[in-house]
């Protein structure tokens, strides 16, 4: 009798929790689903992200967006793909002097981009949440490193 109880208690339990597997698989397909491409990269820079995003065109336009949680004391060694959106580009992604605006979503700390690599020569400090548009400046399209700063 004791086999019995067990088994229609285990099979009692079995149902609850299919049901709640179910429904968090169909709310992550559906989530899934209302995210179209254009959705994800727009999202990629904003307030909060942590992220400082260097864009190739002017008034952060499509043309290519570089998110980085990290700083980069050398934007000529690396490679850039084109996108038109957004790209995952975490070190060195051949940025160097083709910046022409940014966008400092840091959490916590500021950022400052320099004309030379090794964060040497002139440069521009952007405060946390804040962004430049370079356009017109004499520094438009000549970084070639940033680093995070307090």
């Amino acid at each position: 009798m004791t086999e019995t109880i067990a088994t229609r208690a285990a099979a009692h339990l079995r149902q609850p929790v299919r049901a709640v597997i179910a429904v968090i698989l169909l709310a992550t397909a559906l989530t899934i689903v209302q995210q179209t491409p254009a959705e994800a990269g727009a999202t990629n820079c904003d307030i909060g992200s942590g992220k400082v995003c260097l864009y190739k065109n002017s008034s952060y336009s499509t043309g290519g967006i570089y998110r980085y949680g990290g700083s980069d004391p050398d934007y000529g060694n690396g490679f850039w793909l084109p996108d038109t959106q957004y790209l995952h580009c975490w070190v060195n992604c051949d940025l160097n002097d083709s910046v022409s605006s940014i966008k400092n979503r840091g959490n916590f700390m500021n950022t400052k981009h320099y004309k030379d690599k090794d964060y040497e020569g002139d440069f521009w400090y952007i405060g946390r949440n804040k962004e430049f548009d370079f356009w017109g400046n004499s520094l438009n399209n000549e970084l070639s490193s940033h680093k995070w700063v307090w």
